[in-house]
């Protein structure tokens, strides 16, 4: 799961993999906008969808590695 995620921010953000820290927030990794592509490609790669609130804490790497898992486990 995890690789799966930092693929996904690798490609949308356009950074490579290893510049992807858990913690790191995502002023080092993406804006705004990518953040919002970043959502999208993680609801259509896992079929799952998040709340607006949801979207607006998930700053970090590991806690979109949280909140795709969330949904998952939320969802069986």
């Amino acid at each position: 799961m995890r690789n799966k995620i930092f693929e996904i921010i690798s490609t949308v953000a356009k950074k490579n993999v290893s510049e992807i820290i858990d913690n790191s927030d995502q002023k080092g990794l993406w804006d705004s906008f990518t953040h919002l592509e970043l959502i999208l490609a993680l609801e259509e790669k896992f079929s799952i969808m998040f709340e607006p609130e949801e979207i607006s804490e998930m700053l970090t790497p590991e806690l979109l590695i949280r909140g795709v898992e969330d949904k998952l486990n939320n969802e069986s």
